[in-house]
């Protein structure tokens, strides 16, 4: 089992490389596997989503279409993504609006961004004091 890929819900579709599919992702014929081996798709979609008051639970995975880098920070299981593309800083506002709002990220990190009017983060390799 892929350990990055966590809880999210593993998919076979047999058109996932057919040129003339419409939608491979919203295939009728889109089946769940619980084995890595047989899946050819992955979703956000928790699996064993038995929330007792009926929530959608959901683990990101996102599509970029661009070059991107997850940097290990110095504490431990925590993670620093660097997005090597371009935005304007509203348009980076709208993303670390949608990040706080969707509880992606801390209180700290968004206010203090926006009030900064950028994202800072330590080089890899530089502690926290006291750590």
């Amino acid at each position: 089992m892929l350990n990055f890929l966590g809880d999210r819900k593993r998919w076979f579709s047999p058109t996932v490389n057919d040129p003339a599919a419409q939608d491979v992702y919203r295939d009728i014929n889109r089946v769940e596997v619980e084995d890595d081996a047989d899946a050819n798709l992955v979703s956000s979609n928790v699996r064993d989503n038995d929330d007792p008051f009926g929530n959608d639970w959901h683990l990101p995975c996102i599509d970029l279409d661009y070059e991107a880098h997850l940097e290990p920070s110095t504490t431990p299981g925590h993670y620093h993504l660097y997005l090597n593309r371009h935005i304007t800083w509203d348009k980076y506002v709208d993303l670390l609006d949608a990040l706080y709002n969707a509880g992606l990220i801390e209180f700290g990190f968004w206010h203090l961004s926006k009030e900064r009017g950028g994202t800072f983060v330590r080089m890899p390799g530089t502690q926290k004091p006291g750590r």
